[in-house]
């Protein structure tokens, strides 16, 4: 009967500790007005688009993760998000040029994914005119800057003005910790964020202790078997 017992909760916990996981492993987000459900327009500075996922909006920025002011976020019903000045004025793009220039827009996450996950849309991105860098800050504390160059290079056209950008294609994130949040940044030209796909969270707490009871079930089993 213990025998039993230990087996079956031993298969319940590694069930749970695998599916969790795989089930967190399909997030993604498309982020026009019409695939969220809301009219096209502006929506402050921060929205949230998930409990795992928050958009907030900085221009006028200067040196480093989080300088500048804070901006508005605009949602266009075909193209996707962008970034307005405070007054929710000037282009509704993130933009690299005007009084508001080097604008940016940052994705910050309740679960961590892993560095390599996510794969980037842009709308109204040409790599010979928009200077678009990605910086991003890692769980301990370190920022990687994936520059204007690699993104240029790595960017893959799936229409006219439509491109994406996989994280898994960037050397600078090669190897590298869970993400905490990361933004896109405009020094030339004006773009969109029109989604951000296959993003991976890195496995919670609890998961990793259901693996390891489910482990340590399955241990328990064989050293009574050979007994």
């Amino acid at each position: 009967m213990l025998k039993i017992s230990v087996l079956l909760v031993a298969t319940i916990c590694l069930v749970v500790s695998v599916a969790v996981p795989a089930l967190a492993y399909t997030d993604s987000y498309d982020l026009t007005s019409t695939a969220l459900g809301i009219a096209e327009g502006n929506y402050g500075f921060s929205y949230f688009v998930s409990p795992d996922l928050t958009l907030t909006a900085i221009t006028k920025m200067t040196d480093g993760p989080g300088s500048g002011v804070a901006g508005t976020i605009y949602f266009h019903n075909k193209e996707g998000a962008g970034v307005q000045d405070e007054l929710a004025g000037g282009s509704k793009e993130i933009s690299g040029g005007g009084p508001c220039q080097d604008e940016a827009l940052v994705f910050t996450f309740g679960t961590p994914p892993y560095a390599d996950s996510p794969t980037l849309l842009l709308n109204k991105f040409k790599p010979d005119k928009d200077d678009v860098e990605l910086v991003v800050s890692l769980v301990g504390g370190s920022t990687v800057y994936v520059p204007i160059a690699t993104v240029d290079l790595k960017a893959v056209k799936v229409g006219k003005e439509s491109y994406t950008l996989a994280f898994a294609d960037l050397p600078e994130l090669a190897g590298k910790e869970p993400l905490t949040s990361f933004y896109v940044r405009t020094w030339e030209g004006h773009v969109y964020v029109s989604g951000l796909h296959d993003v991976a969270p890195t496995p919670e707490p609890a998961t990793l202790v259901l693996l390891g009871l489910s482990l340590g079930g399955v241990g328990l089993l064989r050293r009574r078997r050979a007994a």
